[in-house]
């Protein structure tokens, strides 16, 4: 075989290997920022219809950098009830590491496993490979929030048990989390869309209103 032939049979072989696979979000895309704020609009919660999400700051837990988010739940304007997540952000994924009321979780929840593309899953235990596992089903544009803005979104679907029902994560690169949905057989369903993220703390209102 000439080298001419050879040299073409490698650029297949690495072609092979490095398969496209669209757009794509890495772990320096997801925005653990001290200081940002969701806000988002919910239907179906009992905790609220609305609710802020602060990023804290951070603190050391298992020698690891864990984010803690301050949760702010709303009812027709009203403060209703406020608690605490918790967030482990690594080069591989997004854990999700447990709420104030139940304290650190023993095995984190891997909510997104980096790189992040179309097609992409994994399991919730991945020693358990029968049991739960998320499933990246598409990267779509939604509009959301009252000025209908536009979020260019990866949609991760959860797979437990049909007693679940159906779960879908909505995550955009550089804001996070932008919707939720779950349905219930019993017919009970629950949402979750953003309404502002800003991503260094609301701004002080310098109008004098």
């Amino acid at each position: 075989m000439t080298k001419s032939k050879v040299g073409f049979v490698v650029l297949l072989m690495l072609a092979g290997c490095t398969a496209w696979h669209g757009p794509q979000m890495d772990a320096e895309d997801y925005p653990m920022k001290v200081g940002a704020v969701h806000i988002y609009t919910l239907g179906g919660f009992s905790d609220g219809d609305s609710m802020v999400e602060t990023t804290l700051g951070t603190r050391r837990h298992d020698d690891r950098t864990i984010y803690v988010d301050s949760i702010a739940y709303f009812e027709n304007g009203a403060l209703n009830r406020t608690t605490e997540e918790y967030y482990y952000l690594s080069g591989y994924a997004l854990y999700y590491y447990g709420e104030k009321s139940v304290g650190y979780l023993d095995e984190p929840i891997p909510m997104i496993e980096f790189t992040l593309y179309e097609g992409r899953s994994w399991f919730l235990d991945a020693d358990d490979t029968l049991g739960s596992y998320y499933e990246c089903i598409e990267y779509d544009t939604l509009w959301l929030g009252p000025e209908a803005s536009r979020y260019r979104a990866f949609c991760i679907g959860h797979y437990n048990s049909e007693a679940s029902g159906t779960i879908r994560y909505w995550y955009a690169p550089e804001v996070g989390l932008v919707k939720y949905g779950r349905s219930i057989p019993s017919g009970d369903s629950y949402s979750k869309e953003i309404l502002e993220y800003y991503p260094a703390g609301i701004p002080e209102d310098t109008s004098g209103n």
